[in-house]
């Protein structure tokens, strides 16, 4: 029996995509530990599971720019302020865009922008 080949781990993925920017700042840290501390401790519930991070680089299947935003809005943790956080993530997702954004992507990004402008006033129910 032959034995089996020895591949190299290269920075592509199979499915051509590149490593994670975490992957690669892990690499820098001599302690894992420090890193996911560090990571945990900058990371607000913003993008719970990278939701709609993971819809808008096509990672997952593109869907309804609005289903994907109804379903952001649902698995926000209480207590995180949807304006606030809609508009830290259409900052973050405004880096991460392509030079030339698709319709589905400027469309998600119009919606949290519109979420972003409003602001709960009064009492909460």
């Amino acid at each position: 029996m032959a034995a089996p080949r020895l591949l190299s781990r290269s920075d592509r993925s199979p499915l051509g995509r590149t490593r994670s920017r975490a992957a690669h700042e892990l690499a820098d840290y001599t302690d894992a530990r420090e890193f996911f501390s560090t990571q945990q401790r900058d990371s607000q519930p913003i993008d719970p599971g990278r939701l709609v991070e993971s819809v808008f680089l096509g990672i997952q299947r593109e869907e309804d720019a609005e289903a994907v935003l109804i379903a952001w809005l649902t698995v926000l943790p209480n207590g995180v302020d949807a304006p606030s956080a809609a508009a830290h993530l259409a900052r973050h997702l405004n880096q991460l865009a392509s030079v030339q954004p698709s319709m589905f992507q400027r469309r998600l990004l119009d919606l949290l922008a519109h979420v972003a402008a409003h602001k709960r006033t009064g009492s909460h129910i």
